[in-house]
């Protein structure tokens, strides 16, 4: 189920001391696993988990200086998240299978003779 589209934003001129607070309120809306944003009485919860992307920018021009901290992450539910394993079987005799997870691109090759799985030809590409 697809949500609606909704944003935030705020921009406005001050000094130093009046930014550290919002900062520091920042870290501990991070710590605490979610990040309310509210103006105007319209109000946006955001619930940072998981797996972040982080990607920070410094740019300096001959008369000004700028500094952009951007963080991203999926908002589903760990349970939408399992990957699914195929089986791909080798050989006529069917004496081997290969399971590969596609997200991490893992072969792995399980020898059913003994029932157990070894990392032989573990291949990682991302």
């Amino acid at each position: 189920m697809e949500t609606e589209k909704r944003k935030l934003s705020m921009g406005k001129v001050m000094r130093l001391e009046e930014v550290i607070p919002y900062l520091q309120e920042l870290i501990t809306a991070l710590k605490n696993g979610h990040i309310t944003l509210n103006k105007s009485g319209e109000e946006l919860v955001l619930r940072p988990r998981g797996e972040l992307f982080l990607s920070i920018e410094a740019k300096v021009k001959k008369h000004s200086e700028r500094f952009t901290l951007e963080m991203s992450w999926s908002n589903t539910d760990d349970e939408e998240n399992k990957e699914e394993t195929f089986v791909i079987l080798s050989g006529a005799g069917m004496d081997k299978e290969e399971i590969v997870t596609p997200a991490r691109a893992e072969i792995k090759t399980v020898k059913e003779n003994k029932g157990s799985a070894s990392t032989e030809g573990l291949k990682k590409t991302e």
